[in-house]
């Protein structure tokens, strides 16, 4: 029975009084006939009854949608949030890289001998997923937060460039096997800077040469200093540094701390305590300079003299070893010199 009959029905009944109208002695009443009235009665209830279910039917599905509604609304939230946190974690990834990232565009006994004695050694110990891995746990407000190199060195916030480099030579090369670190200082006789360099070099093949970048750093603070013996790099091996091989950086001289202000340790005099503070901070700064570009990094001097095929031996040996059993390789007994170790995870 349609919609617009049941209103017509209820307009009759409301027109009229239920007493007369419904009287069987009215001649007008349709319940004069018996079977007319039942029919009736039967039909207005039915009536009543189909759009009851369907109005309950309604108000049922009208609930749905509601429900949907939020359901939906709860999942692009979390579509949102997690939308918010990708670009906040690129962003923070973007920040931790920009100093370094815009500049940086793995058996053998014995590796490396110094120009007056011979060395003997033996070997001993990626990515944007690990940096975001990192930076999740770092980021985390339910961990312990990891310091930063300005819990220890709070005077880098007092400049703007002091991780800046000073100098820096090369095309930024990334993306290689091994990164050599050889930090070097003023000294007061004789350097062996270039003998150093040109050794390393004329011991690489082509490929090899393809596959690593040396990285000068001119440890000193002295400007004038960093800046002539950069200038004889440049003039000595310029095709070097225009294919990428060699690098040389030199630190800002805010990256160093008052020296005068250190506290004595370990019962060394004042003097020693200062070479070994800068020393440290010396190969901090070449180790973050050359972080991001290549899987393993080794430890130089700039006074040694390198042994045929000593870049693949590394390499290969390295390759060798369970990367979960080491994090150090000695190719050296001498100091830091041929320490071996791995930058990149994954």
């Amino acid at each position: 029975m349609s919609f617009t009959l049941y209103l017509l029905i209820m307009m009759m009944t409301m027109s009229c009084p239920i007493s007369s109208f419904c009287s069987p002695h009215n001649p007008d009443s349709p319940f004069r006939n018996p079977v007319t009235a039942l029919l009736y009665a039967f039909s207005a209830g039915d009536v009543v009854d189909i759009y009851q279910r369907e109005f309950l039917a309604l108000r049922e599905r009208l609930h749905s949608a509601e429900q949907e509604n939020l359901r939906r609304s709860k999942e692009l939230n979390l579509v949102l949030e997690e939308i918010k946190r990708a670009i906040a974690e690129k962003q923070a990834l973007r920040d931790i890289n920009r100093t370094w990232s815009s500049l940086s565009g793995r058996q053998a006994r014995t590796m490396f001998g110094t120009r007056t004695s011979g060395l003997t050694g033996c070997p001993s110990g990626s990515s944007e997923e690990t940096r975001l891995k990192l930076w999740n746990v770092s980021s985390s407000k339910n961990v312990l937060q990891l310091p930063s190199i300005f819990h220890h060195l709070p005077h880098l916030l007092n400049k703007e460039d002091s991780l800046q480099p000073a100098i820096h030579l090369g095309q930024g090369r990334t993306g290689v096997s091994i990164v050599m670190g050889v930090p070097s200082v003023k000294r007061e006789v004789h350097s062996y800077l270039t003998d150093t360099l040109s050794s390393l070099m004329s011991e690489l093949s082509p490929a090899e040469k393809d596959d690593c970048v040396i990285v000068v750093l001119i440890a000193e603070a002295d400007q004038q200093y960093a800046s002539s013996v950069a200038d004889n790099l440049k003039r000595l091996f310029p095709a070097e540094i225009q294919s990428g091989l060699l690098e040389v950086v030199s630190p800002s001289v805010h990256f160093y701390p008052d020296f005068s202000k250190l506290r004595e340790s370990f019962g060394d005099p004042k003097e020693r305590v200062r070479w070994r503070t800068k020393q440290n901070l010396d190969y901090c700064f070449l180790m973050m300079y050359a972080q991001s570009k290549g899987t393993y990094y080794v430890q130089l001097e700039d006074d040694i003299v390198a042994r045929p095929t000593y870049f693949t031996t590394m390499k290969n040996f390295a390759l060798q070893q369970p990367l979960e059993e080491w994090m150090i390789l000695e190719f050296s007994q001498l100091g830091f010199i041929g320490e071996f170790t791995i930058m990149t995870f994954g």
